[in-house]
């Protein structure tokens, strides 16, 4: 069941969730959200706790890799499309995420630059061609998502310039803008936002459905939107001073 995937995705994100907020992400009552609970309970995804539910340790892994595998083709054209920005020797910034990690393994054949990455994964991806200069931020260990976070991040990104910034996010809401599941996220978002020429956001368009807690960026602050499908008509008219990378995956 979708609605049971999107539970689990926000689960690896978060740690942690609420059934009101679970309700109001899903536009579900909360009943429904409690139902969804106990069988993902019964099924040893996650554990419940009042008022809402944790992940098990066996499911965090599980559902790092099964987010990877998940619009799987349009994920690889959104890559596809935002490793055309990248032009030899320039120096960019990759965040952590299942559509950055499509994008990772593109770079992995170049063009040739100077890559920095909060996340182990697509650091050990670029670094598979030699040649390439790979800098993986410091700070405290995300195990679910192997990306890292924090005061030791945010401090390595401030010595730092950088010609691209490319950057997933949990979800893209018509008012709110762009947002992430934490603080954390928020505050290494805004870092990058005044550290790089140009910035970048790869989404499917799962995201523009998605909801999340914390405001991170404003339309007019994100240079470059890569989806796989146009956005919708709402959201066309908040972006109007970005520009618009997209294609349609047959069968997406």
């Amino acid at each position: 069941m979708l609605r049971h995937e999107k539970i689990l995705e926000i689960l690896d994100e978060t740690a942690s969730v609420r059934v009101a907020r679970l309700a109001k992400q899903l536009q579900v009552s909360e009943m429904t959200v409690r139902r969804d609970l106990q069988m993902l309970e019964e099924q040893g995804k996650l554990r419940r706790v009042h008022g809402g539910a944790v992940l098990t340790a066996p499911q965090a892994l599980e559902s790092t890799q099964a987010r990877a595998t998940r619009q799987l083709a349009e994920k690889q054209k959104i890559a596809e499309l935002a490793a055309d920005l990248i032009e030899p020797g320039m120096t960019v910034y990759i965040g952590g995420g299942s559509t950055t990690n499509a994008l990772a393994e593109q770079l992995s054949f170049g063009p040739l630059g100077r890559f920095t990455t909060n996340s182990i994964e697509i650091a050990e991806i670029i670094a598979r061609q030699a040649q390439q200069d790979v800098y993986l931020l410091g700070g405290n260990l995300r195990s679910r998502a192997r990306t890292l976070i924090g005061p030791e991040a945010i401090e390595m990104l401030e010595r730092r310039v950088f010609d691209l910034a490319c950057i997933g996010v949990a979800a893209i809401d018509s008012k709110d803008g762009y947002l992430e599941p934490t603080e954390w996220h928020a505050w290494l978002v805004r870092t990058l936002r005044r550290r790089a020429g140009r910035l970048a956001v790869l989404a499917d368009h799962s995201k523009f459905r998605a909801r999340s807690d914390f405001r991170v960026l404003d339309f007019e602050e994100v240079d470059v939107l890569v989806t796989d499908r146009a956005p919708p008509e709402e959201h066309m008219a908040s972006s109007k001073g970005t520009k618009l990378l997209h294609t349609s995956v047959k069968g997406g």
